[in-house]
């Protein structure tokens, strides 16, 4: 069996060899087999073959075409009737008469096929092709795989396309046609006379195939390079001509990715919504964004500038919607946009998947989309979705606001606070309360700048309930995974130890009850040891229960709260403080900064030593010891701390 070079666009030379079907054999047996059933089975080989570009199809297309006819048999009023077990020949030699059609007339012209002897005409001497074809308009049937190939092959052999466009009763692929269309549809997307006609199929084609998960490589080529031709991408036909295209995915995708790009504009985005490429752009930002949530592809998308790009046009849509005042369908349509915009960045910058490292990992701060100077755009996108209550959309606005630490201009934060309570809801979808909470999380130190003014009593009841909620519902989610609510509980922590140093917001925290929420995360986390997630959320809940206890303590209000066991205290100093004494290890884009906590778990240790020295141990000496000759601020506190050290050394 022969081996076929495919040749990569990217190169001059063969780059991979393909065991491929013997053309030539398949050629012969179509042309002389006698027996329709050899037929099919020949036919049914013909869209995985890699036909020479230069041969003569036009017996070898006569014979799927009669073969095909023959499916049929005419009835008393010339209708033609699917004969008895005829439909896998009708389906396997239609496909095989289309597909080669198809591809000898982009290389070739138009074949031309020799009388046939079937139809109407058959009863009186041999029939033209088109009035053997003509046939088929009579063809009545509920089959919509086969009304599809028998109004398709009407098309073709009529050319009715160049002229008029033909409605087909079966206005779109069906579903099992799809990967099989894919590699007709750059053929026809390059012939200018066709391509018209063709475009709205390709591009529900690629909208229908180019789905989680993806289709395989081969047939996700076909539609990245029929994406291409969309966009008026020049095509080398040769690479057109290869049925096996998968070596290509990744230079087309390159490809595509910059076409979209130089039609919309890369820095300065402009959509000119009357231009047919710009259509076509926007209309393909919803399927790429399923192929960049591939791993394998996102490299490629930040080397192009993805999620940077997608954010641009997302705020560039979104700006445009109040000049779209009375017009609401038009403004349905740039929200559409918007929303597709923004899921491509989300998807190409990895940004809050579902996926546990992605969702967490710091580390993935670095690779991200960097953010665009105005953050309000993205405040008005959040609104809009949340007054309609697409939590997807939603979802992707937090994500992308969990990337700032900002929350938009003052006049907007009512709206972004209520978006916020309303996404941290006990009763919504994971991915939103979790993209919420990170949001949140990223905004914590701007939330709690504001006044009485920005953030009113209301606003701040509202959030901090929310926030109390949502933790306790994961405490209480016990088929969670376990690290995920970890991490979880870790955001949360860092966020109200943010609102501290605020009097209003203690006040709130203490009266909304996040004391006791801290006390059921540090019990719960006997049952979680996850190094070193587990050390660092002890940090924070030690720093979060003394200072929660003594605002608790010193207001008129001050009631009886739950407290930990002194084993739990003793086995959470250690684990904090050992996290203390290697957290100038970590690196600089962290989110743990030891200033935040080290003066209430110096002032937590203290009270615990004083109650009972034989709270201390050596290794805790040397951790707290090693904890100190770190710190590079060593004025603030320090009193405090040398009060520790004397304790620790006396015992």
């Amino acid at each position: 069996m022969p081996a076929v070079f495919v040749q990569n666009s990217a190169t001059s030379s063969p780059t991979q060899s393909i065991d491929v079907l013997n053309a030539a054999a398949v050629k012969w047996i179509l042309e002389t087999a006698d027996n329709p059933d050899v037929i099919t089975i020949a036919a049914a080989l013909v869209p995985d073959v890699q036909w020479p570009v230069k041969f003569d199809a036009s017996t070898m297309l006569a014979q799927l075409r009669d073969t095909f006819l023959g499916c049929f048999e005419d009835t008393q009023y010339g209708q033609p009737k699917l004969v008895y077990r005829g439909r896998e020949r009708a389906i396997a030699c239609g496909r095989a008469f289309v597909h080669m059609y198809i591809e000898r007339r982009s290389i070739q012209g138009r074949p031309v096929l020799p009388h046939g002897s079937y139809g109407p005409g058959s009863l009186s001497g041999p029939a033209s092709p088109a009035v053997d074809t003509q046939w088929l308009l009579w063809v009545q049937h509920d089959d919509p795989e086969l009304s599809f190939i028998c109004d398709l092959i009407l098309e073709l052999v009529l050319d009715v396309g160049m002229v008029t466009p033909l409605s087909l009763r079966a206005t779109k692929i069906p579903d099992s046609y799809l990967e099989w269309m894919s590699h007709s549809l750059p053929h026809c997307l390059i012939q200018p006379q066709y391509a018209k006609f063709w475009r709205r199929r390709s591009l529900d084609t690629i909208t229908r195939l180019l789905v989680d998960p993806l289709p395989p490589s081969g047939i996700l080529a076909n539609c990245l390079m029929t994406a291409c031709l969309l966009l008026d991408q020049s095509v080398e036909r040769h690479d057109i001509l290869v049925v096996d295209k998968s070596q290509s995915v990744k230079a087309l995708l390159s490809a595509l990715l910059q076409k979209m790009q130089s039609i919309v504009g890369k820095q300065t985005i402009q959509v000119q919504t009357h231009d047919s490429t710009t259509m076509y752009s926007l209309a393909l930002l919803g399927p790429i964004s399923i192929v960049l949530q591939d791993a394998e592809f996102q490299q490629i998308a930040h080397d192009c500038d993805m999620p940077g790009w997608a954010q641009r046009l997302c705020q560039s849509l979104v700006q445009s919607v109040s000049h779209q005042p009375n017009r609401r369908k038009a403004r349905e349509r740039v929200w559409s946009n918007a929303r597709a915009a923004l899921r491509l960045s989300v998807a190409a910058g990895n940004i809050g998947s579902n996926d546990r490292a992605a969702t967490w990992d710091p580390q993935l701060l670095r690779s991200r989309a960097p953010p665009t100077a105005d953050c309000d755009w993205l405040i008005d996108f959040i609104d809009h979705h949340h007054r309609v209550v697409n939590e997807t959309a939603l979802a992707d606005g937090f994500r992308v606001m969990s990337t700032r630490k900002d929350v938009g201009d003052r006049s907007k934060i009512a709206t972004y606070v209520d978006a916020l309570v309303f996404a941290l809801g006990t009763d919504k979808p994971h991915p939103l309360c979790r993209a919420a909470l990170r949001a949140a999380h990223a905004g914590r130190r701007k939330l709690a700048s504001f006044d009485d003014d920005t953030m009113s009593a209301p606003l701040r009841s509202k959030l901090s309930t929310a926030l109390r909620s949502v933790v306790t519902a994961e405490l209480n989610n016990k088929e969670a995974d376990i690290e995920l609510v970890g991490r979880h509980d870790m955001r949360y922590l860092q966020i109200i130890l943010a609102f501290t140093p605020s009097v209003p917001w203690m006040d709130q925290l203490v009266e909304d009850g996040h004391l006791t929420s801290c006390i059921a995360i540090a019990r719960d986390l006997e049952s979680f040891k996850l190094f070193p997630l587990t050390d660092q959320l002890a940090v924070y809940l030690l720093s979060m229960i003394w200072l929660l206890r003594r605002h608790s303590d010193s207001s008129a209000a001050a009631t009886a709260e739950p407290e930990l066991s002194d084993d739990l205290y003793r086995w959470l100093v250690n684990l904090a403080w050992g996290f203390a004494a290697r957290s100038h290890k970590l690196p600089s884009f962290s989110e743990f900064h030891i200033q935040d906590v080290i003066h209430p778990l110096t002032e937590l240790t203290i009270q615990r030593v004083a109650q009972d020295p034989d709270f201390v141990t050596e290794d805790l000496k040397s951790q707290i010891k090693r904890t100190f000759n770190h710190l590079t601020d060593r004025t603030s506190q320090s009193s405090r701390r040398m009060q520790l050290a004397s304790l620790i050394g006396n015992t």
